[in-house]
């Protein structure tokens, strides 16, 4: 046992050392394609966990008109909380949504300086009981229609009712479209790393077929000869799995410190250590059977006699 395993490793050496630009390219692509396979993987967990986040805190806001007298103010608090689909209403004045906007946007000073709480509206931000029924509180204020500024008609001292839910499901719906993105190139450059893998250990079998050709006459079973090239496929895989393994956690390390630096990305849940090593189990099996599997399909015409 210990023969044959020294022998499939020295000939798999050899076979790199013979073929070192393909193998070296080899690698390379593998790693590319597994790194864009994992940066899909953590997008679509982080975009689970933004979902998670942000569903218990949907809300819905009311603006109210500039100037609005106290008992119209009054009037439209009572005619939401008598809608069955709201569970709870909050009123934010201008002082309260300056403060919100002034901790939102601590990092950016000049964009605080140049804001001054009356240009912010009054608002009632309104928790709904079931995030769909942004209906009842949409037709209860506005009509549908718009003016000729393009801006949607509603009832007096009434600015505009917005709906969190459609603002975040745009965000999801970027992430979602990254995170496709990425799916779509690792497969791309997936297809073309098993086309390379298959070309290369091709290329170390058509080199050594005399030397397989005298080791069938000997006696040598087809898979003791294909045994040192899928050995060169499993390897280079391994090897762009682990350059894989280390660019992603790169990636990882460096929004992390962004993150920290930025106060508004700390509240918001993040991957992390488990969604990485997760992560990691999927591309090392991916990588070791893909490149398993194109040496196996590249060595079924050379080992015949």
């Amino acid at each position: 046992m210990a023969f044959r395993l020294s022998y499939i490793a020295v000939e798999a050496y050899r076979g790199f050392r013979r073929n070192l630009l393909l193998a070296i390219s080899m690698v390379i692509i593998v790693a590319i394609s597994l790194t864009l396979f994992g940066i899909a993987l953590l997008a679509g967990k982080q975009v689970s966990l933004f979902g998670g986040y942000w569903s218990d805190k949907i809300e819905v806001s009311v603006f109210l008109a500039p100037k609005v007298p106290a008992e119209q103010r009054d009037t439209i608090r009572a005619q939401l909380e008598a809608l069955p689909a709201v569970e709870r209403v909050y009123y934010e004045s201008k002082e309260d949504a300056y403060t919100r906007f002034r901790d939102q946007f601590k990092d950016s000073p000049d964009m605080v300086r140049n804001v001054s709480p009356d240009v912010l509206p009054e608002s009632y931000r309104v928790k709904l009981k079931d995030p769909t029924q942004f209906a009842q509180v949409h037709d209860l204020f506005c009509s549908g229609r718009f003016n000729d500024r393009g801006k949607e008609i509603c009832n007096p001292g009434i600015d505009s009712v917005i709906d969190q839910k459609k603002l975040v499901e745009r965000l999801f719906a970027v992430l979602n479209m990254l995170k496709n993105s990425f799916f779509v190139l690792a497969a791309v450059l997936g297809i073309a790393a098993v086309v390379l893998i298959a070309v290369t250990v091709r290329v170390a079998a058509f080199a050594r077929r005399k030397e397989t050709q005298i080791m069938k006459l000997v006696g040598a079973s087809n898979t003791y000869i294909r045994l040192p090239f899928l050995a060169e496929g499993v390897v280079a895989g391994l090897l762009g799995t682990l350059i894989a393994f280390g660019l992603l956690r790169a990636g990882m390390f460096y929004l992390d410190r962004v993150r920290n630096q930025v106060s508004i990305f700390q509240i918001l849940p993040a991957v992390g250590m488990r969604e990485f090593y997760a992560s990691c189990m999927v591309l090392l099996a991916l990588g070791v059977v893909a490149s398993a599997l194109a040496s196996l399909l590249a060595l079924r015409k050379y080992v015949r006699i």
